[in-house]
């Protein structure tokens, strides 16, 4: 069996918006300190998630959009001490914000559409076919492995598209200087 992209659509073809996560947090988050997260910005009992947004999949909307313009706002001004990641702050974090002051969630805790290396166990490549619609190679650093998959995969496409030079994978870091520390 062989997940598609086209099945993850009709999955969610009832959902506003939703993203990859490892559910909402209750302790120290991935890119700010949780408890200074929720004071800054009056949270209450409003989950705050572990985003990712390798995946983020949306509707247009009035809902949709003040909840990006939200998350715009609160990138340019964030009001926490953030990682800063590639010289600015992760996009998860203000978007995890918004969603709470929004009150949107994903419509599914621990939704992983997509394998990473960093959070998921490897696998051979043919299955990953069965639990996974893609496959995130994060950008600045791979095993070779996972680099050979990328590769593989990248190939099989190009072929199938009758595309000549598949892209091959590169660190962000070969062309964007301010990754060379992460």
């Amino acid at each position: 069996f062989q997940k598609m992209p086209e099945d993850l659509f009709e999955q969610l073809k009832n959902v506003q918006i939703t993203f990859s996560n490892f559910g909402h947090a209750t302790g120290p988050n991935l890119w700010a300190n949780f408890d200074e997260v929720k004071d800054a910005y009056s949270l209450s009992d409003e989950k705050i998630y572990q985003l990712h947004s390798e995946l983020i999949y949306f509707k247009k909307s009035k809902q949709v959009k003040d909840f990006f313009a939200t998350a715009r706002k609160i990138y340019d001004n964030i009001k926490v001490k953030a990682v800063v990641f590639a010289g600015g702050v992760p996009d998860e974090l203000p978007f995890a914000i918004a969603g709470a002051l929004h009150k949107i969630y994903p419509h599914q805790d621990h939704f992983r559409p997509a394998w990473w290396k960093n959070t998921e166990k490897l696998k051979p490549l043919h299955l990953l076919y069965s639990d996974y619609y893609a496959m995130s190679m994060a950008g600045n650093t791979a095993i070779a492995e996972v680099i050979d998959m990328y590769n593989i995969l990248s190939g099989a496409a190009y072929h199938k598209l009758n595309i000549e030079y598949p892209y091959k994978w590169k660190t962000k870091k070969s062309f964007l200087p301010e990754r060379s520390r992460i």
